[in-house]
């Protein structure tokens, strides 16, 4: 193998110092979105869409009942999809909440 540098340790050791320097720049990040389970599906929120916050009842891949806002709360200690779905339709219909253009259920 031609062109092949061994490098020496101390050349090593001042790599790792500017990568970790590098990277300690970067500001740590929030996860963008929080998942949790519940029967008959998952639910999603995501702080970072475009339309800003969302909540998600994520029924299977390809339906999704998403409302345009933070919507934990409401449903949270829910157990199963059937009764978040009804929750959902309940916020709608009292206009406490703006389904989004994603949604697909």
């Amino acid at each position: 193998m031609k062109n092949k540098k061994q490098l020496k340790n101390s050349e090593i050791e001042e790599i790792s110092y500017k990568i970790q320097t590098f990277f300690d720049l970067i500001p740590p990040q929030k996860p963008i979105n929080e998942t949790y389970k519940v029967k008959g599906g998952y639910v999603s929120f995501n702080p970072n869409t475009d339309a800003g916050a969302e909540t998600a009842l994520c029924l299977d891949d390809e339906r999704f009942f998403i409302l345009l806002g933070d919507f934990r709360k409401n449903i949270k200690g829910i157990e199963t999809m059937k009764d978040c779905i009804k929750i959902f339709k309940n916020l709608l219909k009292t206009k406490k909440a703006k389904e989004s253009l994603w949604s697909s259920y």
